[in-house]
This record gives structure tokens, C-alpha cells and sequence, in this order.
């Protein structure tokens, strides 16, 4: 999960994004590849969140299409009440631990 922490500022919010993030993954990885879903049951169902502290949606969008080009589930989660249609969550994966850290890999975590 990438956070977009200058949006998304207390836990509650954090939260209630990333839950809704991880279960549109789940649900499009199951019909994309059932078998990154049962590798990623095997191991326990990691999650991760990182965060991103710019105040744009364009390193979100830049994230989404680079795991989307390698083959990766990614689901961005809008701001519900806002006009501007902020992308408040990127859910990314279940997939290869290389795959997501060649998105991800310079992010820090929440």
C-alpha cells in the first residue's frame, strides 16, 4: 500500500484507504492470476504500507502504470469527498517481492 500522507492524516482515514485498497487487489488479482493469489496466501499475506509525502497525484499515477507495464495488480483508491479526485491509496501486488520493490523500492515505509 503507498499512503499519500499529505492527504490521508490520521490513523482512522489511513486505515479505512489501505482496507479498501487491499480488498479491490485481492478481487482483481483472483481473476487476474488466482496463482500470485495462492503464492501470497502461503506466505502469510504480507502487507506493507509506504507513504509519499508530495502533494500531487503524479508519482501516484507513475506508480500505477509502472506495476500495471510490469504485470502487477494496482488499484488506486480516490478521496471520496473531494472534488479534485486525489488518489489517497495505491494498492500494488500480490506479486513477486522483486516486481513490487522495482516499483516501490525507494518509498519509506508509513
Amino acid at each position: 500500500m503507498v499512503v499519500r500522507s499529505d492527504v490521508l492524516k490520521n490513523k482512522n482515514q489511513i486505515a479505512e484507504h489501505c482496507s479498501r485498497a487491499a480488498l479491490e487487489c485481492f478481487k482483481k488479482a483472483k481473476l487476474k492470476s488466482l496463482e500470485a493469489v495462492n503464492l501470497w496466501e502461503r506466505n502469510g499475506q504480507p502487507k506493507i504500507a509506504l507513504k509519499i509525502d508530495k502533494n500531487n497525484n503524479e508519482e501516484m499515477l507513475c506508480l500505477h502504470r509502472k506495476a500495471e507495464n510490469l504485470g502487477l495488480v494496482s488499484v488506486p483508491v480516490m478521496e471520496e469527498s473531494s472534488c479534485m479526485k486525489n488518489i489517497t491509496v495505491l494498492g500494488i501486488g500480490p506479486g513477486s517481492e522483486e516486481l513490487v520493490n522495482e516499483v516501490t523500492g525507494h518509498l519509506k515505509l508509513l
